[in-house]
């Protein structure tokens, strides 16, 4: 049992054989942790990995214990809220009450807790809840200080494995667990509506590699998509989204283990299989010079036909926009009711580029001439007659293959910056600097996207996995020749196969 000593404001636990000093509250009123020294040896104490209550997870199988009764020194560390050294210190983010009153870790408080996992079996779902303060029981109004909703209370758990044993009560310091909860996700506060309180939100790391997602079986597309979006509630450090450019689902990790994991967990728990592949790289074609070119459509099927012809430039775009349309018709040679039509099939016609079928951007499309029948002309004609005026005009424009440019900051200890430097111009990679930090460098340089899908895997085998990297968007840039004929066959390939 865990006891709060008053006199001497540590927090011990209480065995039959022994007793060991857990927690020492300092003079900020901050939890600090420990484990594994006892009572007799409180002087010196340093901060160490903690365990005031066992709480292991198994990644693949989701078994947890959380039994207060298997305090050990050599339990695996906590899958969230532990770095594993150093001390953890529980504090309150914010306290909405009127008397200001902080969150002390004692079963005589207010009760709060926070969720540090959530569980999603067939049985439904289980949010893990360590309690800082108070006691919690079925009879426990729960407020959620993030959503600013009450949650419906029921019986209250503790995991052991794969089995829910129901107790009584959690007090403070206990690990515990609470079914189908409605508004409640893992990060999130739960605590006692007569002194709400927000804890500091779980600090999650950012994804790192994102690999294409499908369904192995034919058929099972539902089922698999169904099932990620269910482990998505487990772990915060996935997402899933579909990439509207190249139509990939990308499933988004730390690492190719992570979603391997990931893969396997969604084979037990659901019985469908997913397959990873890496993804389409977003490219996009552009122009580089003007050129002019008409788009004629006509047709006659015995009755009333279809005609409609428009002349028109393409130039450049230097504003940084995508796309700009401009009416440059004089004297009514193609009547305003059919400008939109000309407008509309020339954005149609840009989703498709001109040297390997990518979207065509950057682009500046004037019409300045055309012509029309009273009778025969429609929409659908000078839809067409843009969309062909767009092809002879664009292919003659020195057009360009233009690729996604990131900017990375890679994290490394001192002695492997230079790995790191060495290996980024084979990516092709751009050297912008390095900035000292605290327990290394930080390299800043500048790559393509395409060259950098599994750099995640690459820089854990160069750093023996101490090394890690941030990225950000900063635009696009010309694929080198080289580089641009082989994607271009590729996608012919792909068209011919398609066919």
């Amino acid at each position: 049992m865990i006891n709060f000593d008053s006199k001497n404001r540590i927090f011990k636990l209480d065995t039959p054989n022994s007793s060991y000093v857990i927690g020492v509250v300092d003079s900020d009123q901050l939890v600090n942790l420990y484990y594994g020294s006892k009572i007799a040896d409180t002087e010196g104490l340093e901060a160490r990995s903690f365990r005031p209550r066992c709480a292991s997870f198994s990644p693949l199988t989701n078994e947890h214990y959380t039994d207060s009764h298997d305090f050990s020194p050599d339990c695996a560390p906590m899958e969230y809220g532990c770095n594993g050294c150093g001390d953890f210190r529980v504090s309150a983010l914010s306290i909405k009450n009127a008397d200001g009153n902080t969150v002390s870790m004692a079963d005589y408080g207010k009760f709060a807790g926070q969720v540090i996992k959530t569980v999603v079996d067939q049985f439904g779902k289980y949010s893990i809840i360590k309690i800082h303060s108070g006691v919690l029981d079925a009879s426990t109004t729960l407020y959620n200080a993030n959503n600013e909703k009450t949650e419906k209370s029921g019986n209250v758990f503790i995991m052991r494995g794969k089995k829910t044993v129901q107790v009584d009560k959690l007090i403070a310091g206990d690990i515990g667990a609470l079914a189908k909860l409605q508004f409640t996700a893992t990060g999130d506060t739960l605590c006692d509506p007569s002194a709400p309180a927000k804890f500091a939100p779980i600090d999650f790391p950012a994804s790192a590699i994102s690999l294409a997602v499908s369904a192995k079986k034919q058929g099972d597309e539902d089922k698999v998509f169904a099932g990620l979006n269910k482990l998505l509630e487990e772990d915060p450090t996935i997402s899933l989204e579909k990439n509207a450019e190249t139509g990939d689902v990308l499933l988004s990790g730390l690492g190719e283990v992570h979603l391997d994991v990931i893969c396997s967990k969604l084979k037990n728990k659901n019985g469908v299989e997913a397959q990873l592949a890496e993804p389409r790289i977003p490219y996009r074609e552009t122009i580089r010079a003007t050129a002019e070119a008409e788009g004629k459509h006509k047709k006659q099927t015995g009755g009333s036909g279809q005609f409609g012809v428009v002349n028109m430039r393409f130039e450049p775009l230097t504003n940084g926009e995508d796309f700009e349309f401009v009416n440059a018709i004089v004297g009514g040679v193609v009547p305003k009711e059919y400008i939109p039509a000309v407008e509309k099939g020339t954005r149609e016609a840009m989703r498709h580029g001109v040297l390997a079928g990518y979207p065509m951007t950057g682009v500046k499309a004037t019409l300045f001439f055309g012509k029309y029948h009273p009778v025969d002309s429609k929409e659908v004609a000078f839809k067409s007659a843009a969309r062909l005026a767009y092809k002879e005009a664009c292919a003659h424009a020195a057009p360009a293959l233009i690729e996604p440019i990131y900017r990375y900051y890679i994290h490394v200890p001192n002695d492997y910056v230079g790995a790191i430097t060495s290996d980024l111009p084979r990516r092709r990679g751009v050297m912008e600097g390095m900035n000292p930090t605290d327990d290394g460098t930080e390299v800043v340089a500048r790559a393509p996207m395409g060259e950098m899908v599994k750099y995640a895997t690459d820089l854990r085998s160069m750093t023996q996995a101490r090394g890690y990297f941030t990225k950000e968007f900063i635009g696009y840039e010309d694929v080198p020749g080289g580089e641009a004929k082989k994607i271009i066959e590729q996608a012919k390939r792909e068209d011919e196969e398609e066919e």
